[in-house]
């Protein structure tokens, strides 16, 4: 019963949530708490919220690994970088958070508010993985 319920959720997310959940596994890592927490969401009823959670619950994950990250990155940064990544950093929370509201604003299943957080979990994962494939001399290792 959960596996099916976990292919109707996987298949009702890919049509209908405007971002790429579940996208090429080289780009995306979710962790498997997200997959659990997916997995048991009660598809005969308040599976929006439940939905939210999950998303919510990743997104806050993901995104103190990408502050991780960052703070490697700004540690091995040049000192005449570190303004330019500063300005770089702010803009793109700020491309990330802009971006995100206008997909919560399509009128699309199943929510605006499950878009936006599956929004904000995905491009959170895309810039972690951009620091890591672009600057690998500059994160993940311990300084």
């Amino acid at each position: 019963m959960l596996k099916n319920s976990s292919l109707v959720v996987s298949i009702y997310l890919s049509f209908f949530v405007s971002t790429p959940v579940f996208a090429d596994p080289d780009t995306q890592q979710m962790t498997p708490a997200f997959q659990t927490c997916l997995d048991q969401v009660d598809l005969g009823g308040m599976k929006n919220s439940q939905w939210l959670r999950c998303y919510m619950d990743e997104f806050h994950r993901q995104d103190t690994v990408l502050n991780v990250e960052y703070k490697r990155l700004v540690l091995r940064t040049p000192k005449g970088s570190y303004k330019a990544l500063l300005r770089a950093q702010r803009s793109w929370v700020k491309f990330r958070d802009d971006w995100c509201a206008f997909e919560e604003a399509l009128p699309m299943a199943p929510s605006p508010l499950v878009n936006k957080t599956a929004c904000l979990l995905d491009t959170t994962i895309e810039q972690i993985h951009k620091i890591r494939k672009e600057y690998p001399d500059f994160s993940r290792s311990t300084p």
